[in-house]
């Protein structure tokens, strides 16, 4: 695995309990935007971070993120295909 050090101001990093805390929360966010860009799976994501299912819904949760990883473009798309092959069902 590849380490990086990322210097962080006192000021932001004294808010903080310890370092690993902090380190906890880069290690998040790194994952849950890569995951949000489409560069893991949900499930990819909860492996990396030794998470359940749940546990990564949860954090998504907590960090405002959505579960549906799509544009509204995609959304409004794929509702038109589902929409197109209903209605051809009848």
């Amino acid at each position: 695995m590849t380490t990086i050090s990322i210097p962080i101001p006192p000021d932001l990093s004294e808010r903080y309990a310890d370092r690993q805390e902090l380190k906890t929360l880069l290690w998040h966010s790194f994952v849950l935007v890569e995951y949000q860009r489409g560069n893991f799976s949900l499930r990819e994501a909860a492996v990396w971070l030794g998470l359940s299912y749940q546990g990564f819904m949860d954090l998504l949760a907590q960090y405002r993120f959505s579960f549906i990883n799509a544009s509204k473009t995609e959304i409004l798309q794929n509702y038109q295909q589902f929409s197109q092959l209903m209605n051809n069902r009848k």
